[in-house]
């Protein structure tokens, strides 16, 4: 049975086998390329990258945010993703939370495709209830995103439990950020989002 909750802490053991088995979607997306642009000036080697995902989650965690955490997803006990999110109240509206590239790997039964699956949804919506919500947006890079293309493949059975509306959003960059990060955001494809809303009862 798959569950989902706010982790207190990171397993590293498992986020290395998370992030093994997303590397390549990441890659393919283009999830460093920022850094590798403005900090690194280079392409950043495998460890380098893995340290950075790390710590942007044990960012979250060890600043204790009032908006920022990070999602822990289970299956019977075994760490099947990790995601770090922000609650609504970021962009003023509190009824949902924002998640951006996430880690998967295989849950027990060897799916890659679990995150469309009937249990994970259902655990997913008793998830929204537990924290108050009743909605949650996925970015993407871009419309042509791996992720995307699989939420629409699997649209029928998504809205069974929710509705699911993709739409492109230019981001909103904070004029605090400094130009060069500013410029290269504006260079870069328009995000697609993916907004999941629970149904009405």
């Amino acid at each position: 049975m798959i569950t989902l909750n706010k982790a207190t802490s990171i397993n590293v053991e498992a986020f290395d086998t998370l992030f093994a088995a997303s590397y390549n979607t990441l890659s393919e997306e283009g999830f460093w390329e920022m850094a590798e642009t403005l900090k690194y000036k280079r392409l950043m080697t495998y460890d380098e990258r893995r340290d950075d995902y790390l710590e942007s989650l044990t960012w979250i965690l060890d600043n204790d945010l009032d908006t920022d955490f990070v999602i822990e997803i289970k299956d019977d006990g075994n760490i099947i993703g990790l995601a770090g999110a922000q609650d609504g109240s970021a962009y003023d509206n509190e009824s949902y939370i924002r998640l951006g590239s996430f880690l998967t790997a295989p849950d027990n039964n060897g799916s890659t495709t679990w995150v469309f699956s009937e249990d994970y949804i259902r655990a997913r919506t008793v998830f929204w209830d537990e924290i108050g919500i009743n909605a949650w947006i996925e970015v993407n890079k871009s419309i042509n995103s791996r992720m995307l293309e699989l939420a629409n493949a699997y649209r029928n059975r998504i809205e069974r439990h929710c509705t699911m509306e993709v739409y492109e959003e230019p981001y909103k960059i904070p004029i605090q950020i400094g130009t060069s990060v500013i410029n290269f955001i504006a260079s870069q494809p328009i995000p697609a989002k993916i907004k999941y809303t629970k149904l009405e009862s």
